[in-house]
């Protein structure tokens, strides 16, 4: 029961911080989506134990800049932020005994995997895209978490999360579904089949991205990435699923969708 009380009370804490961020926008969101970065990018780096002071101060500072490039569609600064960061690290690598090719290569990952979906986070942020992102992932993992709890009875994927089981799922699904039509009905007033299966799609994608993430953690003995978030675990472990759905999301409904 304690666990419960302190999972509902600090995701509710960062649902309203995240909300005001976006409503706020401006310096506000620039700073939430930095700070996002930031905390990701240390815990993944933390679990990969990538401990070069060097490196890790490098790669933040250069994922800032990969922020920045992809939030204001300037391809050329984002080829340059990414090969000149491909190109430091590999230098690094060749002519420092510190690193292994396996810790390049988790370097690499890491600044790519976070980096790149936060910049098109930040990008979506002067739309309203943005609330999609979070309806989808964090309404998939509430309804999930909730349904799961009541009715899960088949396991989805016992050997990367035991926890999580079919009917969790549906009800992700489900659950991510109504919160995205009643936004749809209220804001987008886009075409309600469109709105559905889009709905759908992204919502087995942030659950991909869940899982994407808790295999990570199977695969580094680790259960959270940290325990910053009581309830929670860390800060990937509440953007884990935002990490994946944020390019889907500009892709679906701000490419395909004419929605701004």
């Amino acid at each position: 029961m304690n666990s419960f009380i302190n999972r509902t009370i600090s995701g509710a804490l960062m649902l309203i911080i995240s909300f005001i961020c976006i409503y706020l926008k401006g310096y506000a969101l620039v700073g939430y989506s930095m700070a996002i970065t930031i905390f990701c990018l240390i815990e993944l780096f933390r679990t990969f134990k990538l401990n070069d002071v060097f490196m890790i101060g490098f790669s933040l500072i250069f994922s800032m800049g990969m922020l920045y490039s992809i939030s204001i569609s300037n391809e050329n600064l984002v080829l340059t932020f990414f090969a000149s960061y491909f190109l430091i690290i590999s230098i690094y690598y060749l002519f420092f005994n510190k690193m292994s090719i396996e810790s390049l290569g988790r370097l690499l990952f890491s600044f790519i995997y976070i980096s790149v979906p936060m910049g098109v986070f930040l990008k979506l942020g002067y739309t309203n895209l943005l609330w999609i992102v979070f309806l989808i992932s964090w309404g998939t993992d509430t309804f999930a978490y909730l349904f799961g709890m009541i009715f899960g009875k088949h396991k989805l994927c016992p050997s990367i999360s035991p926890k999580k089981t079919i009917e969790g799922a549906l009800g992700g699904i489900f659950g991510s579904l109504i919160l995205l039509n009643l936004f749809n009905y209220f804001v987008l007033k886009n075409n309600i089949v469109f709105v559905t299966l889009s709905g759908i799609i992204l919502s087995i994608v942030a659950q991909i991205g869940d899982l994407f993430a808790s295999k990570i953690k199977r695969e580094m003995g680790i259960k959270d990435f940290s325990n910053i978030i009581k309830g929670h675990g860390g800060f990937l472990d509440r953007f884990d699923s935002i990490i994946f759905v944020t390019p889907l999301v500009y892709i679906v409904f701000y490419i395909f969708g004419g929605n701004i």
